[in-house]
This record gives C-alpha cells, structure tokens and sequence, in this order.
C-alpha cells in the first residue's frame, strides 16, 4: 500500500524502552512510508500501547533511535475531549477546522444531530466517534490509533475501517493496535510478546 517514496517517514532503529524496572520494548526496528499501515497486535502486556506511546514521543527512548516527519494525531483509550463542551467546540478547540471538511465528518460519523450537545451528554459511542472525528480533522500524516474500535458498534467500525483506507490513499499513515478486528488491507504486521529472556533491572 506504501506509496514509495525516496525516504520513510517514520524510522524507528533498534528501540528499547523500559519503564520502572521492566524492558517493555525490545529491540523493535521499522519504517513506514507514505500509505502505511502498521498494525501491532499481542497480549496484554506486550507493549502495543507503549510502542504508540513512544512513536507519539510520550514514553522516552532507552536506547536506539528514532526518525518522523510531520505531524502526528493521536488517539488513546479515552478519548480526551472536555465534557463540558460541545461536540463542535471539541473539534475546533486546538485549530480552526475547515468548514468543509468539519461538515463531511461530521455527517459521515453520524454526529451532525450531535453537534451542539454537550459531549458529557454523549453515549459511549458517540463520545468515540468525536474523538475520531477529531483525528481526521488534525490533518497530521501520522495516525497513533490504540483500540480506535471501543464503543463503537459494527457500522461505525466499517466508516473507521474506510477512514483509515481514505487516508492512506491521500499518502497518510496509521499506527493501531485493536482487540476487536479490523480489516486493514496490506498492513505492515507487528507482533509483540512479553519479554522474558531477561528482567531489567536498573541499579
């Protein structure tokens, strides 16, 4: 699906990451080019949401070294909007969306009823379809997406399945990890294991 260019856009070279006193990630090394998907999946515990966590530059580096550029969006378990404004506010509060593009997510995601209700009024549902909404509205080339499906029921997981296809064919990226399946074509599979060749322990 790469839409090959002269450089990656993403470059992680020989990743170690420990947190307290744990290797949660080992070794990890990969590219992803314009068009991308890479999608993590293991056992809880494996380290899928610290691998997003440390591309999105939330969990620091051990050892190793990493490349991106360009902007990034991500998208955790919860899905950070403030509950006291309304779905509108939420998706215009860090930048000034294009009245275009704010109007087409807003009808695709089903949420243009929803627009000026208070998202602490929202279901559990269509609190994360605001969330993606909120993704798309980024424009950042690079999606960190971890468990982008809860809450959502099965038509809403098609429309996320065809935003990931959409922009990947605009040259975007996306990073995931998902318990629930999702069809994402010519991905790059990673899977993670829990490291127990040896327990690090810092002195």
């Amino acid at each position: 699906m790469a839409l090959m260019t002269a450089n990656p856009a993403l470059i992680l070279n020989n990743i170690d990451v420990i947190r307290g006193e744990k290797l949660v990630l080992n070794d990890i090394s990969l590219q992803l080019f314009p068009g991308d998907a890479l999608y993590i999946t293991g056992v809880n515990g494996a380290g899928k949401t610290s691998l997003l966590r440390t591309i999105a530059g939330f969990c620091p580096i051990t050892s190793g070294s990493m490349y991106h550029s360009g902007a990034i969006a991500w998208l955790g378990p919860q899905n950070a909007l403030k509950p006291q404004l309304t779905v509108q506010d939420n998706l215009t509060l860090t930048r000034k969306a294009c009245p275009t593009d704010l109007t087409y997510i807003l009808d695709y995601l089903n949420l243009s009823k929803l627009v000026h209700m208070p998202v602490n009024r929202l279901s559990s549902g269509q609190k994360r379809r605001t969330a993606l909404a909120r993704v798309y509205l980024s424009q950042a080339p690079l999606w960190l997406l971890d468990e982008p499906a809860t809450s959502l029921d099965a038509a809403s997981i098609t429309q996320l399945e065809q935003l990931i296809a959409n922009h990947r064919q605009q040259g975007g990226m996306v990073a995931l990890t998902s318990h629930t399946p999702l069809h994402v074509p010519n991905n790059i599979h990673l899977p993670l294991t829990i490291n127990t060749s040896h327990e690090e322990t810092l002195w």
